[in-house]
């Protein structure tokens, strides 16, 4: 009996230890192939391979330039980890339950109400030189639809989602909003979709697209600008999108 007792005691003692390393920040791997992007004759996106040749790959968040420095091969593709983040860094998340005007539903929040965090920003210096990220591109003169993730370093769990309904410049707007941060850094996809008769935004973790696309000079840039800031189908949702906590 008294073995039996040591032995359990010796179980719940390592299934603590393990809970304990399971909520300490970890660091996270990030990894892709740069692509460019070039139109089709119908005013489509295709993707084309990386022409900026190799050169490194630099992670940032606010408060320190260059977090992480890695090698980008000749055909784009690229490796490093995110690590833990000093708590100096960190900034006061910016969640809040309150909708924006206009809207109606219910935006729910939980964990930490005290969680700070921040996002890192990726660049490229090659042959061409500027911003990349995980994105997806689909888009004509009737509809669009854009898909931008990034990576969210969090200190404590924290979370915030719901639907809404709005309407913004006599445009229907509906939002999906599944923000589930955890301790550590989390993978965030924000997609706008939008057609002359509404559209939709939506928030998520878990995932980002798979494609790492190159968002600075040629063509990479006139599409972001015009086609999201720009656009007129896009303005509704965008302006909707910008009173969220998150975007604000």
């Amino acid at each position: 009996m008294k073995n039996l007792s040591l032995l359990l005691l010796a179980g719940s003692a390592l299934l603590l230890a393990s809970c304990n390393m399971n909520s300490v920040p970890q660091p996270e791997a990030v990894s892709g192939q740069v692509k460019e992007l070039s139109p089709t004759a119908s005013g489509a996106v295709t993707y084309t391979g990386w022409s900026g040749g190799a050169g490194k790959v630099m992670a940032s968040v606010e408060g320190k330039d260059n977090l992480v420095t890695a090698d980008l091969a000749a055909d784009g593709k690229f490796s490093l980890t995110l690590p833990r983040l000093d708590a100096s860094l960190l900034s006061p998340m910016d969640l809040s339950s309150e909708l924006p005007d206009g809207c109606t539903g219910s935006l729910k929040t939980s964990g930490a109400g005290d969680a700070r965090g921040n996002a890192a920003s990726f660049d490229v210096q090659a042959g061409k030189s500027g911003m990349i990220a995980p994105a997806a591109f689909q888009m004509s003169n009737s509809s669009i639809n854009i898909s931008s993730g990034s990576y969210v370093y969090v200190d404590k769990a924290v979370g915030l989602s719901g639907k809404i309904n709005c309407t913004e410049e006599g445009v229907g707007v509906t939002g999906d909003i599944n923000l589930q941060l955890r301790a550590g850094w989390n993978k965030v996809t924000f997609t706008i979709s939008a057609t002359d008769q509404g559209g939709n935004i939506s928030l998520t973790t878990g995932s980002v697209p798979a494609q790492w696309v190159y968002l600075e000079g040629g063509l990479a840039f006139p599409i972001r600008q015009q086609s999201l800031s720009g656009s007129a189908l896009a303005q509704p949702a965008l302006k909707v999108a910008r009173t969220l906590p998150f975007f604000r």
